[in-house]
């Protein structure tokens, strides 16, 4: 399987959604750019994916995942006028089992989507929009243990 480039919401520029960008005070002063870059240009070699995806599959045994493992059903009334692009948590765990992620920049767009489809459909307050933000959250959590396992300190 060839791996695919997925547009990202930055119109393919390889940037980390806004909401990740605060992972780098995360590592050391000597390694804190060089080394995050370098990873998140780098294609996704077998072993990488395979250590998202067991990141990502934690994330989906929270019971309050349930709503991220498949598409928004088409009879949520205006969701599919409202958002653009849809994704979740079981299409990306397949397009990244597939290989079709050619870099951690493109799995993180896609992620970084799905969090941000959430908060435009659902209001601050309610229980979907909380929900979006435990998980992204817990999702930030696993994204900084991956990267400090996987990142080269200088």
């Amino acid at each position: 399987t060839q791996a695919q480039n997925y547009p990202t919401p930055e119109k393919n520029q390889l940037t980390l959604p806004s909401m990740y960008q605060n992972l780098f005070q995360y590592f050391c002063p000597s390694c804190r750019r060089q080394g995050f870059e370098d990873l998140y240009r780098q294609p996704l070699d077998t072993a990488r994916a395979h250590s998202l995806l067991a990141a990502l599959q934690e994330l989906c045994k929270i019971e309050n995942a349930q709503p991220f493992l498949k598409p928004v059903p088409k009879y949520v009334a205006g969701y599919y006028e409202t958002i653009e692009r849809p994704i979740d948590l079981g299409t990306i765990c397949k397009r990244l089992r597939k290989g079709q992620y050619a870099d951690f920049a493109s799995l993180a767009a896609d992620v970084g989507l799905m969090f941000d489809n959430c908060r435009e459909f659902n209001p601050p307050g309610t229980e979907m929009a909380d929900i979006c933000e435990e998980l992204d959250a817990l999702f930030k959590k696993r994204l900084h243990g991956w990267m400090q396992q996987h990142v080269v300190h200088r």
